[in-house]
């Protein structure tokens, strides 16, 4: 699963317009992932330790962070 989530076209994405970088999202992650060094950073959540399980949107005041379906640049480079 590890080998196969990097190249998956389904991850979390945190929209920067919504995003106030409360932090609860990182916070409440239960695999501790740094989800505002993505966002920073301009990529999804590229981390194949994400398991999709959507705390960090659900938590998220603004809703911020949505599943989004598509490729990333980033492994095309």
């Amino acid at each position: 699963m590890k080998i196969g989530a990097r190249f998956s076209l389904l991850k979390n994405e945190i929209d920067s317009n919504k995003c106030i970088e409360c932090r609860k999202c990182e916070v409440n992650c239960p695999i501790q992932i740094k989800l505002l060094d993505y966002k920073k950073q301009g990529h999804r959540i590229m981390s194949t330790e994400c398991i999709l399980c959507q705390t960090c949107g659900s938590v998220c005041p603004k809703d911020a962070i949505k599943m989004t379906m598509k490729v990333d640049k980033k492994i095309l480079d």
